[in-house]
């Protein structure tokens, strides 16, 4: 069986979302940045910036591949697996600096592993 890395709109799995403004459509993360797992209907809490590769090797690169290359200072990744169930996920997000050391983090896409 092939492994399949399936891309999905970040708002269409994430929970919690935050309105930027009562005039704006943007939606950014709020303190606790929560994906919602289809396959199990569980939900799962994750941190920004949270880098830790998944295992094998192999998953982390197709990841990385189908991602392509991201600034760090306009863009984000977290890596982070459903509590419930265990499948991969990394959400995508471009980021924001409204002042300074001060972050809006507006989630992008999902990307998840399935195999």
């Amino acid at each position: 069986m092939i492994a399949v890395i399936k891309i999905i709109k970040a708002h269409k799995r994430l929970v919690r979302l935050s309105s930027l403004g009562e005039n704006s459509e943007a939606k950014i993360f709020t303190s606790s940045p929560t994906y919602w797992c289809k396959d199990c209907d569980n939900v799962t809490r994750f941190r920004i910036d949270s880098h830790q590769p998944h295992q094998p090797a192999k998953i982390e690169q197709e990841f990385n591949q189908i991602m392509g290359e991201i600034n760090v200072y306009e863009k984000g990744y977290s890596n982070f697996c459903c509590r419930h169930c265990g499948q991969k996920v990394r959400c995508t997000y471009s980021i924001n600096e409204f002042a300074m050391s001060s972050y809006h983090y507006f989630p992008l896409k999902i990307l998840i592993y399935n195999d």
